[in-house]
């Protein structure tokens, strides 16, 4: 996983890091496929990372982000994640 970029939230004590995974997908992504990269590629990396248990996940609203198989793996991996139906909610 390569980073990308370090921005700030309000409190500038907690940093927020972004990543970014070149998986060279070359099919169309379903929430199945979605699932499976989760699974095999991103969270295998994050499980590495100190704060893995404290970590937030976050996604946007993309039909495939949200299909129930995802949801429910999110809910098994993630303490809070954030999307349409996680434990933290989107803002509108």
């Amino acid at each position: 996983m390569q980073l990308v970029s370090e921005t700030f939230a309000p409190n500038p004590q907690i940093p927020q890091r972004r990543a970014s995974l070149d998986l060279s997908i070359s099919c169309n992504v379903t929430s199945q496929t979605y699932l499976q990269m989760l699974k095999d590629h991103i969270i295998p990396q994050l499980e590495e990372h100190s704060a893995f248990q404290i970590m937030i996940w976050q996604q946007d609203d993309a039909p495939l982000h949200c299909g129930k198989i995802v949801r429910d793996s999110l809910d098994d991996t993630f303490l809070n994640w954030i999307g349409r139906r996680g434990t933290v909610q989107l803002l509108s």
